[in-house]
């Protein structure tokens, strides 16, 4: 792999970038939605399906059988581990900055989130 595909990291959809599970509310009567748009951008429409299967790896579910589940994107396409492999550099680095008095968790979960996708992309890699 190397930083080549990023640019196969394009496209015309409003991703949401940070979607896990503790940004979905699920009402009582079938709607969901989703919040916490601290990072929105223009990107490919598999980008949020991705970020959410994190969460699922994180918890123990196969996350490559839910990816291909969802027909977002098939799991064994390259751009998930270029975009893998883009997030574990940005947890990596924000999991050691100062913790801020206004979130003492935020660095426990990003690096929560940095070894979930290590993981991942080790198991994707082989």
């Amino acid at each position: 792999m190397s930083l080549s595909g990023l640019p196969r990291l394009t496209g015309s959809t409003l991703v949401h970038g940070d979607l896990r599970d503790d940004n979905v509310i699920m009402g009582r009567d079938g709607r969901v939605w989703v919040c916490d748009w601290n990072f929105p951008a223009v990107g490919p429409a598999w980008v949020d399906a991705v970020t959410l299967a994190i969460s699922m790896h994180g918890d123990g579910l196969d996350a490559d059988a839910l990816l291909e589940e969802s027909g977002a994107v098939a799991a064994g396409d390259d751009r998930v581990d270029v975009f893998l492999a883009t997030l574990l550099g940005y947890f990596a680095r924000a999991g050691q900055q100062p913790v801020p008095d206004t979130s003492p968790y935020l660095r426990q979960a990003q690096n929560w989130y940095g070894d979930v996708v290590a993981d991942w992309l080790a198991r994707r890699r082989g």
